[in-house]
């Protein structure tokens, strides 16, 4: 992210506001690596299956779902398959990347992050999906705040992010214009985060140590998701009754 608020933060950093037009192109040439054009669709749904798993397991029947850093909204049709029932919101702080999924999906709702209090303790669920990474680091209590500022009481945010300790994944973000000047964040890191400003933690671990190439393994991840091999990682957080 290149912007808080109204405020930039840092020219060099990707802005994605230029790269609207371009985005899936940017992804299909830098995903090529380990997916076919065909295969694109393995990404979102894989963000979309560790959602329902871990809502699933915590026992949740969202009402209304936010995906924070939504983009132009690849992820949204795949949330609102597996949650048919939920109202789903999308919000990023590039205003372009909003006017594309406001065209993509119109029964959905749509804000610039930080700029709708009508939004305060409206969401069940907050998905943060490859968000972090793009925030410089001195910013992100102000992005938390602005997230635990939508979140109920009692309700969960979770983070997905890359793994640093994956090679691949190493070498993608470094070949990626999209992620130009970002910062990978351990698992640690980003526990320590939530904690640090009132979270407890609730599920976490490591997903996609298959390439779309291998999906039909994908069921077999559930069980080695402690491995810290995946190329990417989940982590859960509740909101406590106090903040």
């Amino acid at each position: 992210m290149s912007k808080k608020g109204d405020k930039e933060t840092d020219t060099d950093q990707a802005d994605f506001d230029v790269f609207v037009d371009k985005y899936d192109a940017i992804l299909k040439e830098d995903l090529s690596l380990i997916a076919k054009s065909n295969e694109l669709h393995f990404f979102p749904q894989s963000k979309a299956d560790i959602l329902k798993q871990i809502t699933d397991r915590m026992n949740i029947e969202p009402e209304n779902i936010l995906e924070y850093g939504c983009g132009i909204g690849n992820n949204l049709s795949f949330i609102k398959n597996k949650y048919p029932h939920s109202k789903i919101f999308g919000c990023d702080v590039s205003e372009k990347s909003l006017e594309v999924s406001r065209e993509r999906y119109p029964d959905m709702d749509f804000f610039v992050i930080g700029k709708n209090n009508e939004m305060k303790d409206m969401f069940d669920v907050i998905l943060v999906p490859d968000v972090f990474h793009h925030i410089e680091p001195e910013d992100h209590k102000y992005f938390l705040d602005t997230i635990s500022s939508y979140l109920r009481k009692n309700g969960i945010v979770v983070v997905l992010e890359h793994n640093p300790y994956n090679p691949v994944t190493q070498h993608i973000v470094r070949n990626c214009s999209l992620d130009k000047n970002a910062t990978l964040l351990s698992l640690k890191y980003m526990k320590s985060l939530f904690i640090s400003s009132g979270y407890s933690a609730c599920l976490k671990g490591y997903f996609m140590f298959f390439p779309p190439k291998y999906q039909k393994l994908s069921p077999l991840e559930r069980y080695i998701q402690k491995i810290p091999f995946g190329a990417k990682y989940f982590v859960s957080f509740e909101k406590k009754s106090n903040l």
